[in-house]
């Protein structure tokens, strides 16, 4: 008998693609630690005997030079050297001119520029009624410009009253020269190098110093005013109102 025919096998089912696997979660990264501040190293010594610089030989040693003292502050001692009358007493001040005495008809004075004064018209030519001279210790210090700049403020007054002015003492014609440009004096400023004429009117003080003070003579010569050892505003203020009378 014929065989009869096998039936066809069912195919097989393909089997199921397993699920992948879910990643697993990561785990979150741990927070970093503070990091501990190191400690410094303490120097050896060896190091720093390494680091420190040779000692110079002897023969190469710097030597330092001491800083420059400061200069002294001027005002103080140009005010004692320049005020040369400030101690003397009274009783004891050079004997000179006295009112009613008459000025030297002659003496040995330069003006600023280096040129010859040796007559009593020489002082008197621009004054109708007489002239003012006034001493003063050391041109260009601080008391003796407060002086020399009063009478030059007060320069028309003089002036107007008919007095010419002037300015005398042991300096050099050189510093009056420089000290009348300088502060812009309206007058003559004398130079006594010897003192002999200082002395006559008894402003001199030994062995080179000049007392600080005033005088006033008429046109004939004759001493109207004398101030002895004065302050140089006193000095101004005392002139200016002789004059003015």
């Amino acid at each position: 008998e014929p065989k009869e025919p096998k039936e066809p096998k069912e195919p097989k089912a393909p089997k199921a693609e397993k699920e992948p696997k879910a990643p697993k979660a990561e785990k979150p990264a741990a927070k970093p630690k503070a990091a501990k501040p190191e400690k410094p190293e303490a120097a050896k010594p060896e190091a720093a005997k390494a680091e420190a610089p040779a000692a110079p030989a002897a023969e190469e040693k710097m030597v330092v030079e001491p800083a420059a003292a400061a200069a002294p502050a001027p005002s103080k001692e140009a005010e004692m050297k320049e005020d040369s009358s400030k101690d003397i007493p009274v009783e004891a001040l050079p004997k000179g001119l006295s009112k009613g005495e008459k000025f030297p008809p002659s003496f040995d004075l330069l003006d600023s520029e280096g040129k010859p004064v040796t007559t009593l018209a020489a002082l008197t030519c621009d004054g109708t009624k007489g002239f003012v001279i006034f001493t003063y210790p050391k041109a260009n210090t601080p008391g003796c410009t407060t002086q020399a700049c009063g009478f030059s403020d007060n320069y028309q007054a003089f002036q107007d009253a008919g007095y010419n002015v002037f300015g005398m003492s042991r300096d050099k014609p050189n510093s009056q020269k420089n000290w009348k440009v300088k502060k812009e004096l309206k007058y003559e400023l004398l130079s006594d190098l010897k003192g002999d004429l200082l002395k006559k009117l008894g402003t001199a003080k030994a062995p080179a110093g000049v007392i600080r003070s005033h005088l006033i003579m008429n046109k004939e010569g004759v001493v109207v005013d004398v101030q002895i050892q004065v302050s140089p505003a006193k000095s101004i203020k005392e002139a200016v109102a002789f004059v003015k009378k």
